[in-house]
């Protein structure tokens, strides 16, 4: 019986990889590296900074935590100076279909709450019965903790909960939790998504097979 469905925000929730990219592509030059999307793809789940230090690695140099959280606030800043991401409309027919039928739902993110606002707006994240963004647990994906933490603040069991994600760190940290994890190739072909229990091509295959469920 389903007692949960968690989302990833970028890529599952938002359409937003080219519009974070365009903002690495602004900050990265002036440290003399080329952003790689892939190196981003590949980290997404992680906070910014931390897929700063990523990409700074991937162009051969290494840079300390404080300097990859300035590089991290410089790109969000250009991410929300620009034209604001889509939102997948499929999600929030998702978040009905849980309420209709007594699911919890959570939004579980690497993503701060200055982008969420930017993107959702409060409104849109009032939707979500919980939201888990960077700064609400210790160690992030792929670690199971950001999970770990909406499951026990919505009180439902781990292996219950249904998790909705995109990206390797995600689908690590949902499965390390006890979960099952449906993997969205919306910025990964499926064949870097194999860890997830199930691997579907859009969102629209995604509400089928909800659609399928009963609680």
């Amino acid at each position: 019986m389903m007692q949960g469905l968690f989302f990833d925000f970028d890529g599952v929730v938002a359409r937003s990889f080219e519009y974070h990219f365009h903002a690495w592509r602004q900050v990265l030059p002036m440290m003399g590296v080329a952003p790689d999307s892939l190196v981003v793809r590949l980290n997404e789940g992680a906070p910014a900074w931390k897929i700063a230090q990523a990409l700074c690695r991937k162009g051969g140099m290494e840079i300390e935590e404080e300097e990859a959280k300035k590089l991290a606030a410089a790109k969000n800043e250009i991410f929300r100076a620009g034209q604001k991401p889509e939102v997948y409309a499929e999600v929030f027919t998702a978040l009905e279909w849980a309420r209709h039928n007594g699911v919890k739902t959570a939004l579980v993110t690497g993503s701060n709450q200055e982008n969420l606002v930017y993107v959702l707006g409060e409104e849109g994240l009032a939707r979500f019965d919980l939201v888990i963004r960077e700064g609400d647990y210790q160690h992030g994906k792929p670690k199971p903790e950001p999970y770990l933490t909406a499951a026990e603040r919505l009180a439902v069991v781990p292996r219950e909960c249904v998790v909705v994600e995109n990206a390797p760190l995600g689908i690590v940290s949902a499965k390390n939790a006890g979960m099952y994890c449906i993997a969205l190739t919306t910025t990964l072909q499926a064949e870097l998504l194999e860890s997830a229990d199930l691997i579907l091509p859009n969102h629209l295959a995604f509400l089928d097979w909800l659609q399928q469920k009963k609680s």
